[in-house]
Formats: C-alpha cells, structure tokens, sequence
C-alpha cells in the first residue's frame, strides 16, 4: 500500500509519524532537505525546534493539538487524544469499532438500511447510543448533547454543512472514512484510515491501527501465494 498520512508532522511525507520524520526535519532546518507539505508540524508558518518537539509529542501519545488535512481536503485542529465522538456515516463508526473504541462513540448517525442492521447485530451495543441525525441533516442540538471531542463524518456529508456544523457547535469536524465506497482498497482506504483514526484516538488505538495492518496484509499475502500459482485461464469467474 502506498499513501501519504496527511497530518502536519509527517515531514517526510510517508504513511506513518517516526523518528524519520525528526530526522528529516532536523535536514530542513539545517538546509539539507527541502521542505514539504506536512513538515511544519504546529501549523505556525515556521520550521524550527519547536516542530521537532510537536513530532516527538506526537509519536509519544502526548496531548497535543494536531493539524490534519482529512479525506475530504479539509485542514482541520484537533485536541487529541480524542476521548469521545459523534459519528454521523456508517463508514467513520467501523473504523473506530475496528479500533476496539467502541466506548468513545457518544453518539451516532440516524440511518437504516441492511448495512446498519449487521453491524448493530454485531455490537448490539451501538443501539444504545444517542442518535444525533444524518450525514446530510445533522441535529446539532443532539450533538451538542452529548458533547464529544469530535464529530466524524462521510462522503454523504457536505463541506458546507460539515463547517457551518463544526462553526455552529464549535467541535472540530473531521471526514473520517474513505472518499467514496468502494475505495478501501485505494490510496485512501482501509490502511489510512485505521492510521488516522488511531492516531486522533492515541496510542492504544494506533497500536491497534498497525496490529490489523499487519494481519491484513499476512492474510492478502497468503491468498496472493495461492492464487499467482494459478494460470488466469484457470480461474473460475465468480459474482
């Protein structure tokens, strides 16, 4: 998989925050390197220590206010960790279940269909929680409500409703699912999202983001080694 972890910090422009990331700042101010999107890790429109010591917060789990550009192309701040969230689309509730923090959702979206009714059917838990409308008519007053850190939203969501809701209630809105459907498996799926969530999360839930890509991927290699022994003439079509 190959992304860019678009949260101000990663200075070198890769698919995680490490120490490669101070190495390659510390290149920046020193002239060597050339800056990059992502590489003033405060948002102040300087590169100096201070961004080494943002980073070094960051990979340690401190609280810190981060900068993000979210799958939507929003810059956004948030105080993280993030202890609670509304969710308002479907698609930003399984990452945060996949992640094991299924307690930190104070509320979620208003929505039916056969795709609600599994994951309910798996955490029956989420039945409980407060519903705090649509992606596309959210309740600010529910939201509010139930007060959370932040409020993570969908494709179906609008910019304009996602700042005007984030400027009404004064809680950071964040786009945390894929672009459209069906790109989990693009630039922008699955694997960036568990690493973005996580890290808005903290730490427990970023370990967590790194143990499923890890099984993930043992999983994808073990079907690839199968199925690259068979010839593509061989191959059943299936639907």
């Amino acid at each position: 998989y190959d992304f860019t972890l678009s949260v101000y910090g990663n200075a070198n422009m890769d698919d995680i925050i490490d120490k490669d990331d101070i190495t390659y700042l510390k290149g920046i101010i020193s002239g060597v390197n050339e800056k990059t999107q992502f590489a003033d890790a405060n948002y102040d429109n300087i590169i100096n220590e201070a961004d080494i010591s943002q980073i070094e917060s960051i990979i340690s789990g401190d609280p810190v206010i981060l900068t993000l550009v979210d799958n939507q192309g929003m810059t956004g701040k948030v105080n993280t960790p993030v202890k609670s969230n509304a969710n308002l689309f479907l698609g930003s509730v399984r990452p945060v279940v996949q992640l094991n923090s299924i307690n930190s959702i104070v509320g979620i979206g208003t929505t039916s269909g056969l795709a609600n009714k599994l994951i309910f059917k798996a955490h029956p838990e989420l039945k409980d929680i407060p519903e705090v409308g649509t992606g596309q008519e959210p309740n600010q007053e529910a939201i509010l409500s139930v007060n959370p850190d932040v409020i993570y939203g969908g494709f179906f969501t609008s910019k304009e409703i996602a700042q005007a809701l984030s400027q009404n209630t004064r809680i950071p809105f964040v786009y945390a699912a894929p672009k459209e459907v069906a790109s989990f498996d693009k630039d922008d799926g699955a694997y960036e999202t568990w690493r973005f969530v996580g890290l808005l999360q903290g730490n427990d839930d970023l370990k967590r983001a790194e143990e499923l890509i890890e099984y993930s991927n043992e999983k994808i290699k073990a079907i690839e080694d199968i199925t690259s022994q068979v010839p593509e003439n061989e191959k059943p079509k299936v639907f």
